[in-house]
């Protein structure tokens, strides 16, 4: 009980949730006097069942700044999960395009970085590049054809064409009997050693 309250007294309750806190409180206090965790661990463990938190616009843009715009680190700043970010995310189109401008700055610094590369020789970079940049120059792993021909056709027909006979049905074929099979028989068999 020491130990629960200890754990409570780290944490504030909201009186709308109590219930579900206190079975919170109770797990993990029992993990932690068992000694399956240490009292930090269920401490947290605690802190991340508490209801979803309120956060402002301001406070998930700067977790977002901080997390280079991925949704699970952001919730890791914040100290929540990752459904609560990608609802402020859907909520508010400000922070979708925020978070989009921090991917596209990270994708154009890891290029920036593989430009450095090619630069100073490094054969993979250089490889990297012929390949996936210069496509269009032929520098691929696979070569794509192309082709653009015109064909004509000449359709005619033949003034009595309508009324010829229409061409007889097609017979099916009956199947072939299987081929005949040799039976050979043996007394015994001698592997050799």
């Amino acid at each position: 009980m020491r130990i629960a309250n200890t754990i409570a007294s780290s944490v504030s309750v909201t009186p709308r949730s109590r219930r579900t806190q206190e079975a919170a409180l109770e797990s993990a206090a029992a993990l932690a006097a068992d000694g399956v965790v240490s009292l930090a661990t269920a401490r947290r463990a605690f802190q991340l069942t508490r209801g979803p938190r309120k956060f402002t616009v301001a406070q998930v843009k700067a977790a977002l700044t901080k997390s280079c715009g991925l949704v699970y680190l952001t919730a890791k700043v914040l100290k929540t999960n990752a459904d609560t970010v990608n609802g402020y995310l859907n909520k508010y189109p400000s922070l979708r395009a925020y978070q989009e401008q921090c991917a596209g700055l990270v994708n154009d610094e890891a290029e920036l970085a593989l430009f450095k590369q090619a630069r100073r020789g490094a054969p993979w970079a250089v490889m990297y590049l012929l390949k996936h940049k210069a496509r269009e120059r032929g520098y691929a792993d696979r070569t794509e054809h192309l082709s653009e021909q015109k064909v004509t056709v000449d359709v005619t027909y033949a003034p009595d064409a309508l009324q010829a006979q229409a061409p007889p049905q097609a017979r099916i074929a009956e199947p072939l009997p299987p081929p005949p099979v040799d039976v050979v028989e043996a007394d015994a068999v001698v592997f050799p050693e």
